[in-house]
């Protein structure tokens, strides 16, 4: 809402007529902003996202913000709830010197997850979220194990894999490579008797070959989740695995998303508001596609407003109609 807007439109939003003439004076940014953020801490994301509650599949990925980084200040790191369909529920910034375990908690807070499968890379695989997840919002994980949790990994690739009889083997060609996935569960109740509500593990091993250069290369990945095997079989497993897998790895859309070189002057106070949009974009390429006239969009829309900030933060007298 530009200080040049009608006066018929600043009647209909509601702004007060001061004076003997009754004029109506558009709120100042700072208002607007400070008023944003009380209502909606979350800003624009939360304003936008969409409701999980009834979903199937809640994938939590952290980013960081590239463009962010003022002078001096770190760049932004938000972490993000996204729908497995791809369309962001909510996002917020992880406060300076936290990490995403801490932020993950005010993330979730405000939204009913109850029978919501929630999944999450190995930063997320530890004992207060996973209580989190199923005690407070009565939903279900399946989590990533690496390395970095030494016992649990350990004991996982010691598991009998090679008599496994529950397994499901998918393959696919995309692009110019091949894929093969490997899902093999286990029902593992005394793997960890400290890591609560553990019920499966699985092991999803990976084949890919580049057609171009017969590049081949494996991974191999395990997970822990709490739901049954009634509840999810090996392919159920791979699917929600490959789902989280697809967002974190969204490199064509992200691409549309990633802000021009001038960025890093926006103000940092709409720096979020910036990635609500930003998120905005995301879920109307994920509901249209990848093709090159959404994606030319979109790069327009985020160019626009970073260059609307900055000028506003400049002084700039910028008319709108709303």
């Amino acid at each position: 809402m530009g200080p040049n807007a009608p006066q018929e439109t600043l009647a209909r939003l509601g702004a007060t007529a001061r004076g003997p003439l009754g004029v109506r004076r558009a709120p100042s940014t700072t208002t607007v902003q400070r008023l944003l953020t009380t209502v909606c801490p979350g800003g624009l994301a939360d304003l936008l996202g969409c409701d999980p509650a009834g979903a199937d599949h809640l994938a939590v990925d952290g980013k960081t913000a590239k463009g962010s980084r003022i002078g001096t200040a770190s760049a932004a790191h938000l972490i993000s709830a996204l729908t497995g369909t791809g369309h962001v529920v909510s996002q917020a910034r992880v406060p300076d010197k936290t990490t995403e375990v801490t932020a993950l908690p005010r993330l979730l807070a405000p939204f009913d997850l109850a029978g919501v499968t929630v999944t999450a890379d190995a930063l997320h695989t530890n004992v207060g979220e996973a209580r989190v997840l199923v005690e407070d919002k009565r939903a279900h994980y399946v989590l990533v194990v690496k390395r970095n949790q030494k016992t649990l990994f350990n004991a996982l690739r010691a598991l009998p894999w090679t008599t496994v009889r529950a397994e499901h083997v998918s393959r696919d060609r995309a692009h110019v490579r091949r894929e093969t996935r490997s899902v093999r569960a286990l029902i593992v109740t005394d793997l960890d008797p400290g890591f609560p509500y553990l019920v499966q593990a699985a092991r999803i091993h990976r084949w890919r070959r580049v057609e171009a250069n017969g590049k081949v290369s494996r991974e191999t990945v395990y997970v822990i989740t709490d739901l049954t095997s009634r509840q999810a079989s090996p392919a159920r497993i791979g699917q929600l695995a490959r789902n989280h897998w697809t967002i974190e790895n969204r490199d064509a859309l992200w691409s549309v998303l990633q802000p021009s070189a001038g960025a890093a002057d926006v103000p940092r106070p709409w720096s979020s508001q910036l990635e609500g949009l930003r998120s905005l974009v995301a879920d109307v390429g994920a509901a249209l596609g990848e093709r090159s006239s959404h994606a030319d969009v979109g790069r327009y829309v985020i160019w626009t407003a970073e260059n609307f900030l900055r000028l506003k933060e400049q002084g700039w007298k910028i008319a709108s109609a709303f």
